[in-house]
């Protein structure tokens, strides 16, 4: 297993759409008083974020898998990439849920003994979702609400590894869950008239796995397609594509028309819009100068989507919510003002945390697996027959 700094990813253009869309689900979580007029189906992002996933999980692991890579490295690569973000990211919500709860809402279910909040962070560490628990909060994780996504997330990763380590990964299988996925889907989003936000509640456990499906396994079907159909490296760079491609992204996330904010239109935009973007934002190339932008919001997207929440928390405590209100002239600057810090301290934490830990936990992963090697009964004979 090798460790990658997220600087030498291949995709530029996908790099920093995954930065742009992070930053979307921050402004969509600030409070009311602070929300920003563009920002409208942000959440949409996590959709973006599932296809992206798949494609980007197919390109770097499909054939590594089918050949070499076992299950149980991917699953453990899989850990060394989410899970330190997410395990400081609940740390985090805990203490901050606390704090808020404690000392500024003095609600119900908040103002729990401490018995149950060590309850809910141990649910917390274990990535249980309190749906499959006897805790009574609406939200699946409730001290790190966006953290329900690195759930399905792991769930996705683990069940296309399976499909690939089992030779049954062709492309008519990932269609059938495709298009299984895509009626459940429809049925409960166009039919029933329900919004496309299963997951993050208790209430849409199960069809969070209809959702992570349909877009993840979509992502990997259009890697596929980008396989086989891409140019050589001979194209030339040209601004116009990558412009365009960045411009569907923000006009479909900021939702500047009513015919946008309906279910039926969100389940059009992840399974037409979105798809089209991973496909010719993979083909497209960005100038150089281009490259270090890009990077930072690639390397900056996943801290900032699992860190950001537990900090607008606090936002809503009730003197901060005067203030704003005392100040309604500055609204929408002090949101930008906190989305900046925020991406600043994700930025921080990422750099100078979360790559040292991913760093030694690959280095002990690696340590122990050549230990095995080593030690294996294979390896012994081989030593043996040379010292003879």
């Amino acid at each position: 297993m090798h460790f990658t700094p997220p600087k030498h990813h291949r995709f530029l253009l996908l790099d920093a759409l995954r930065g742009i869309a992070a930053l979307f689900v921050v402004a969509v979580h600030l409070p009311t008083a602070l929300s920003l007029p563009f920002t409208a189906e942000g959440q949409l992002a996590v959709d973006f974020f599932f296809c992206l996933s798949g494609f980007v999980i197919a390109f770097s692991y499909e054939k590594r898998l089918s050949e070499s890579v076992s299950f149980k490295d991917f699953a453990i690569a899989r850990f060394i990439r989410l899970y330190p973000i997410y395990a400081i990211g609940s740390l985090i919500g805990l203490i901050f849920s606390i704090l808020t709860f404690r000392f500024a809402f003095h609600s119900d279910w908040l103002q729990m003994p401490w018995l149950s909040w060590t309850y809910l962070l141990t649910l917390a560490i274990f990535l249980w979702p309190t749906r499959l628990s006897s805790a009574e909060p609406s939200f699946n994780y409730p001290l790190n609400v966006p953290a329900w996504s690195i759930f399905y997330e792991i769930a996705a990763n683990l069940a296309y590894a399976s499909l690939v380590r089992l030779r049954i990964a062709r492309n008519w299988v990932l269609l059938s869950i495709v298009s299984v996925s895509f009626a459940l889907l429809f049925a409960n989003v166009v039919a029933a008239g329900r919004p496309l936000d299963f997951g993050p509640r208790q209430a849409g456990f199960g069809l969070g796995f209809a959702r992570v499906a349909f877009s993840f396994f979509l992502g990997v079907l259009i890697y596929r397609a980008h396989r086989r159909t891409r140019s050589s490296e001979e194209k030339r760079t040209r601004w116009f594509p990558s412009v365009m491609i960045t411009a569907a992204l923000l006009v479909i996330l900021s939702a500047p028309f009513s015919l946008m904010h309906t279910g039926g239109f969100h389940l059009f935009e992840a399974s037409v819009c979105f798809p089209a973007i991973v496909y010719y934002g993979a083909a497209a190339r960005v100038p150089h100068s281009f490259a270090r932008v890009s990077t930072v919001l690639g390397e900056l997207s996943y801290p900032l989507y699992l860190l950001h929440f537990p900090f607008i928390l606090l936002m809503n405590a009730r003197r901060f919510l005067s203030f704003a209100g005392a100040h309604a002239a500055l609204f929408h600057w002090i949101g930008f003002v906190l989305i900046s810090i925020f991406a600043f301290v994700a930025w921080q934490v990422g750099e100078h945390i979360e790559l040292p830990i991913r760093r030694v936990l690959t280095r002990q992963y690696n340590s122990y697996k050549q230990g095995l090697a080593q030690s294996s009964p294979k390896a012994s004979k081989q030593n043996t027959h040379s010292a003879t």
